[in-house]
């Protein structure tokens, strides 16, 4: 800010946009995390090394740390495989987009 002040060469432009959701990621997180699979299949599905390592990655991130939108989404992917060790409930609850209120719904019913 006080760069701004000194320096005639030098703008601020405020976007009132910037705090608002890309729909575009928006919608892809939805279709994304739509009721395509069975929640049978849901429930049994498992990662492979690749994965598992990737999970593992994210999982020893510390706690402040934010989750980029492809992290979020494969920790909602395999939320019934980690569900089985508490410990990584933080990070779960971190993946859900709590605005959209049909997946607080799947999360509160599973």
């Amino acid at each position: 800010p006080v760069i701004f002040a000194t320096d005639p060469h030098l703008w601020a432009i405020l976007d009132p946009e910037i705090a608002r959701e890309n729909p575009v990621e928006d919608r892809h997180r939805r279709l994304v995390r739509s009721h395509r699979s069975s929640p049978y299949e849901l429930r049994e599905l498992k990662p492979n090394a690749k994965i598992r390592d990737e999970l593992k990655e994210i999982l020893n991130y510390a706690s402040s740390q934010p989750l980029n939108s492809k992290e979020k989404d494969l920790i909602w992917k395999l939320r019934f495989y980690l569900a089985r060790d508490k410990r990584r409930l933080t990070k779960f609850l971190k993946s859900v987009t709590w605005r959209d209120p049909s997946e607080v719904k799947q999360v509160l019913e599973e």
